[in-house]
């Protein structure tokens, strides 16, 4: 894969933002590298969401305007055709106080006026400048973001093609000079560390139709989701929800064991719980859950209520 220069990156996310200040230069817009959403959440994240939002914008419109206050459904109507994915991490995998924690990262290709309409003074947004630089040849030129009276949370934005909402932006915003680097000089973002598992990691970048989520803390989430508390060893889950085009999806669930006594006896209590609701089946370490009926507020329900 050709490299591409490292300063010339540095100049367009650089000049992204004269065209911020200034809503100027709309032809720079398509020059704006892009990073891959999910690399730029923080890897301490006790779940992980990632959803194609071609195949479910009406779920990805409703998922905006809960998580960014006031942004009404006809921005979001004008901003969703030009997002390509939204990625959330939820919670905080070393820290159990902080286990509504929402970080949320936007990939796609959005018009400086949708920014300047949507995020205005009017709507009750103001602008700031982060501490976290952009350098074009040795020039340090700040990131902005903007912030409510209303809401702790932040949207910050670290290029027309890569948005970031959470209470504290700047360690994304961090992470976004890095993985542009390292798309710069590799060609490929840093994969996550040692709180992931590398066939996690690679099953949540596959390019799919499904909305799709893995769980490194399982506890504590799988009890909202499964109504039953998991009091079992779990390594990880992995689950993907599919539109049923009626306002519900289905949720299928792969939970890895340590163990097989361990896998037997979650298939036990879980087929209790669910009766005839749900297929369980086992192999190996992974119990395999399929056809759980999940209406969209039951979804949205799992990005918490505290984003307020």
């Amino acid at each position: 894969m050709k490299k591409l220069n490292v300063s010339f990156l540095k100049a367009v996310s650089a000049a992204f933002f004269c065209l911020i200040y200034f809503a100027s230069c709309k032809s720079m817009e398509q020059s704006i590298p892009s990073v891959d959403a999910l690399a730029l959440l923080e890897e301490n994240s006790a779940v992980y969401f990632k959803i194609p939002v071609a195949k479910h914008s009406e779920f990805a419109k409703k998922l905006l305007c809960y998580v960014v206050p006031g942004l009404t459904e006809k921005n979001a109507d004008y901003i969703i055709p030009k997002i390509n994915t939204i990625c959330a991490g939820l919670g905080n995998i070393n820290d159990k106080n902080d286990m509504n924690r929402v970080q949320v990262s936007l990939e796609g290709n959005i018009p400086p006026l949708a920014v300047k309409t949507a995020l205005s003074e009017k709507k009750g947004w103001t602008l700031k400048k982060s501490s976290v630089n952009s350098k074009i040849a040795g020039i340090s030129v700040p990131h902005v973001y903007y912030e409510r009276k209303d809401t702790d949370y932040k949207l910050a934005l670290a290029s027309l093609k890569n948005f970031v909402f959470s209470k504290d932006v700047e360690p994304l915003l961090q992470r976004y000079e890095v993985q542009l680097d390292s798309l710069a000089e590799t060609g490929f973002v840093m994969v996550p560390g040692e709180n992931w598992v590398a066939s996690t990691y690679e099953w949540m970048t596959e390019t799919t139709d499904e909305m799709r989520f893995c769980v490194l803390y399982p506890q504590g989430f799988l009890k909202n989701l499964l109504g039953r508390d998991m009091k079992f060893a779990i390594v990880c889950a992995r689950g993907s929800l599919t539109d049923n085009n009626d306002g519900s999806y289905n949720l299928a669930l792969n939970i890895d064991f340590e163990n097989r006594f361990v896998l037997t006896a979650a298939k036990a209590a879980l087929s209790l719980v669910y009766d005839k609701n749900a297929k369980i089946e086992t192999s190996s370490e992974t119990l395999k859950v399929f056809d759980i009926r999940l209406t969209t507020e039951d979804v949205l329900a799992l990005f918490g209520g505290s984003m307020r």
